[in-house]
């Protein structure tokens, strides 16, 4: 569903707020409890969707929203933007640990290589 959507509304939960922003979608939030409150207004602040509150929630006020939501090109923007950015260091996160794993992996033939200890070949031959 993430991805067909031009929009989500949301109460505001972590992982739904979470989903949207991986896709970038701009948000209608209208919290229930919880943290829900705080990441309405978080959201809202940083221009990635609006914060309407529950006690002003109805079909009229919803409906008008969405339409503000829908129309608004700059916040479609930064949401997508801020989807790339989101992406962008998953991969960065993803290389590291694969890294540290290759690290992990040959820690030791790592160490004697360095220590240019006798009977040890590069792993990467440095010839031109």
């Amino acid at each position: 569903m993430f991805p067909e959507a031009r929009a989500l509304i949301t109460h505001g939960g972590w992982g739904t707020v979470g989903r949207a922003l991986l896709h970038g979608l701009p948000m209608l939030v209208i919290p229930l409890f919880g943290d829900q409150p705080l990441n309405a207004v978080l959201v809202e602040g940083a221009g990635l969707g609006r914060h309407l509150p529950l006690s002003k929630a109805t079909p009229d006020t919803i409906r008008a929203e969405l339409r503000t939501l829908l129309a608004d090109d700059a916040m479609r923007d930064r949401a997508r933007r801020a989807a790339a950015e989101i992406r962008q260091l998953k991969e960065e996160r993803a290389a590291a640990i694969a890294l540290e794993r290759l690290v992990a992996t040959h820690r030791a033939r790592l160490t004697r290589e360095s220590r240019g200890e006798p009977g040890v070949q590069p792993a990467v031959s440095h010839a031109a």
